[in-house]
């Protein structure tokens, strides 16, 4: 079919052709004056090609299938744009050829060299997105100011230029203002107008209609009826996208006495309803960056973005309305398939569980989130089918799971001023209902194979990194809830302490690992008591066991002797000095060490206590100290004593766990705190020559019974391997031993 090439005179022309190219080299308007806009519907089969010209005037410009080629510059001006539309993309610049191509807000001035609202382009992205209705919208780099709300419709793809930084700056480095990104920057007008008033910068696939207020539009609920979906496609297929954008609240200006941050703040950046795309965006100054609805779908991916906000530090005192806690990334009521990985939460929290969180997933059937770094706490409340993996949890993040079948592996934490990982159950199941629990309320976790990291810091570091000093870590790795009965399962396989020795921004890493220490909350959030029945066997339980309802904890391992240990004690510089005492003038040894190994300190099975050999000492640092396995390699505990001059004694357990160094602060060990050491510690340890751990029992071979019978239990068995006695064994049956 051959086509007609035209030249368009006049906007009456673009509804005359049919399978045309025409050919806009000029401005495009009606030819007479109408009582009413009229509406003018292009043929069928038809080019249209700006070449320079744009369409201008009061008129419904509708599309059928037409194809457009364009440059990135105006071709719409007044008109009504509506129909399909034929192009590879669609561009804001087509509506507005103002849009992105603002100064920052610093040089936004009248005539006067006064500051001056910006201009708004989310007309004309909005246009843009209406026009292309499934497809992408590309936004070239630059600055896109917005005063009222993006509506984002399913099926669009939202693709920015980038992220990138390009500027070398003298002081910051190869830092810049993101002048080479696609930046999009809601603002507050200068008469304080609220250009957001349900609170959310960018809506995508959410549902509005004449009738529905704000307040309908409950995002905060966990489950829904048709009746009161918010999404405008329900079940939609996970195509919308949004790639290499920079959301940005950052127009730091004052208006009617408040910073326009800290409004914009309490605004949700992006309110999504169904399955999604989010790839290479950066989110800078949001409280909420994204939030879902309650509406359940599936495969929502998240993946390399970065979320940072320093509103924590924009006053000490915020206002009423930033007080609550809010998460970056709140997922809510998610379905199958979710993808959250390869992003970072890199700003720290001004404070510790007070300060927004990074991540809340709550009912979800399935996915994964991984290998990301989070700087602020994480939620998982139940959520079933999910791995939490390789994640970086910095600063004293804690991850807080709630009444969840999950798995948490080879995660990196950074211990803080609370501990790392918290099991809870519902707030509605504590006290009388967690004897007839509902049915979500019980947790399968397995947590294997993540590290602890003790950073030895000798006071905390400021707002910008936050991290405590030493004397201000908790003392656990794990917390249950107050109801240390609850109704949990939760299986551990090697997750172990580590130290971060020299008190530096790249400090030196240690391999050898300890254990770690778990406690419980007196009340849901007060007062937190050690489990001793994980904590005095540590060294066994860290590398394998499960704790069930009741703390019930199985134990096995067995030991064909007492292991042997000799250690080497010497000062070296990457280990901190926080020895509170008076030092000693010069560099002589101010302690002497000695230790025993102890396998079963409830029962007091140990062995013979050996000296520390010494290398060089200098009262400036902490000490290494060395360990050399005599025979075998099993873990245990070591319990170190140490004796100043005056004769007074501290002492400290550490589980030992196939390390062999350890690492002396004067304040712990390891993260083990030095305490003082009573009389009744130092007595002589029954000869013990070997010991089998069976669940919550122990066989052990000694030459007579032990002079207490406190820490034994119903069913322990000794074996008799000295000549004192004509029994073969002694069984215990919960009040006195019995021969065998």
């Amino acid at each position: 079919m051959d086509l007609m090439f035209i030249d368009v005179d006049c906007a009456e022309d673009l509804g005359s052709y049919s399978n045309a190219v025409l050919r806009i080299a000029k401005e495009i308007v009606l030819s007479k004056l109408y009582p009413k806009a009229p509406t003018i519907t292009i043929g069928k089969n038809v080019t249209l090609i700006f070449d320079g010209g744009c369409i201008t005037g009061d008129f419904k410009l509708v599309g059928n299938k037409t194809t457009i080629q364009a440059p990135i510059a105006q071709i719409f001006d007044g008109a009504t744009v509506e129909g399909d539309w034929i192009c590879d993309r669609a561009y804001p610049q087509w509506f507005d050829g103002e849009a992105g191509k603002q100064p920052w807000i610093t040089d936004i001035k009248d005539s006067d060299g006064q500051l001056t609202d910006p201009h708004d382009c989310s007309p004309a992205i909005n246009k843009a997105i209406k026009m292309k209705k499934i497809g992408e919208v590309f936004l070239p780099m630059g600055h896109y100011y917005v005063a009222r709300r993006i509506e984002m419709t399913h099926g669009i793809r939202l693709i920015g230029e980038g992220c990138g930084r390009k500027t070398n700056n003298e002081t910051y480095g190869n830092r810049d203002d993101w002048g080479y990104a696609t930046r999009i920057v809601p603002y507050v007008n200068s008469a304080g107008a609220d250009g957001f008033p349900d609170g959310a910068i960018l809506e995508l696939n959410i549902k509005r209609t004449l009738v529905q207020k704000p307040s309908t539009l409950n995002v905060a609920a966990e489950s829904s009826t048709n009746e009161d979906d918010t999404w405008s496609m329900r079940f939609p297929d996970p195509t919308s996208t949004i790639q290499n954008v920079v959301f940005s609240n950052d127009y730091n200006r004052t208006i009617n006495g408040v910073d326009a941050r800290l409004t914009l703040s309490s605004k949700v950046c992006c309110l999504v309803a169904g399955g999604f795309l989010f790839e290479n965006v950066y989110w800078n100054n949001f409280r909420r960056a994204i939030k879902v609805t309650h509406d359940y779908a599936d495969i929502k991916t998240i993946r390399h973005c970065v979320f940072s906000s320093d509103l924590d530090y924009l006053t000490s005192n915020l206002p009423a309305s930033l007080e609550d806690k809010q998460y970056m990334i709140d997922l809510g009521y998610s379905g199958d398939a979710l993808v959250f990985e390869n992003c970072a939460v890199h700003t720290v929290p001004k404070k510790e569980g007070v300060s927004d969180g990074a991540l809340r997933l709550n009912s979800c059937k399935g996915g994964s989130i991984s290998c990301n770094i989070l700087n602020r706490d994480v939620l998982l409340h139940g959520v079933t089918n999910v791995v939490f993996m390789g994640n970086h949890m910095e600063v004293g993040a804690q991850l807080r799971i709630v009444n969840s079948d999950l798995a948490v592996n080879n995660n990196h934490f950074e211990r803080g001023r609370r501990p790392s990982v918290v099991f809870d159950i519902s707030d509605e199941t504590h006290g009388d209902n967690v004897e007839t629990p509902w049915n979500g309320h019980f947790s399968v976790i397995n947590m294997t194979d993540n590290t602890f990291i003790e950073w030895f810091k000798k006071a905390a570091e400021d707002n910008v990194f936050g991290r405590p000093g030493i004397k201000e870590v908790n003392n656990y790795d794990l917390a249950l809830c107050s109801q240390g009965e609850a109704p949990y399962e939760i299986h551990l396989a090697r997750n172990y302490r580590y130290v971060y020795l020299t008190d530096a921004a790249s400090p030196d890493v240690s391999n050898h690992p300890t254990g770690i220490i778990v406690g419980k909350y007196v009340t849901p959030t007060g007062t937190i008591v050690p489990v001793d029945e994980f904590n005095k066997y540590s060294h066994i339980l860290s590398a394998e066991s499960t704790i069930r309802s009741n703390l019930g904890i199985a134990k096995s391992k067995a030991y064909s002797s007492i292991l042997q240990l000799s250690a080497y004690v010497f000062s070296n510089y990457r280990v901190i000095n926080l020895d509170s005492t008076t030092a000693t003038t010069s560099n002589e040894w101010k302690f002497s060490y000695y230790g025993e190994v102890i396998l079963d300190p409830v029962r007091d099975i140990r062995g013979p206590k050996f000296n520390f050999s010494y290398g060089e000492y200098d009262k400036q640092y902490g000490n290494i100290i060395a360990l050399h396995r005599e025979n075998g390699d099993k873990p245990c505990i070591l319990r170190i004593t140490r004796v100043l001059k005056s004769g007074t004694k501290h002492y400290v357990d550490v589980p030992v766990c196939g390390g062999r160094l350890l690492y002396d602060n004067h304040y712990c060990v390891n993260g083990y705190k030095w305490l003082d050491k009573p009389a009744a510690l130092d007595a002589d340890p029954h000869p013990t020559t070997a010991v089998e751990f069976k669940d919550r029992n122990v066989v052990c071979a000694k030459g007579s019974l032990p002079s207490s019978n406190e820490g034994w239990v119903k069913g322990d068995i000794i074996i008799n391997n000295g000549e004192t006695s004509t029994a073969a064994m002694w069984y215990f049956n919960g009040t006195k031993w019995i021969a065998r």
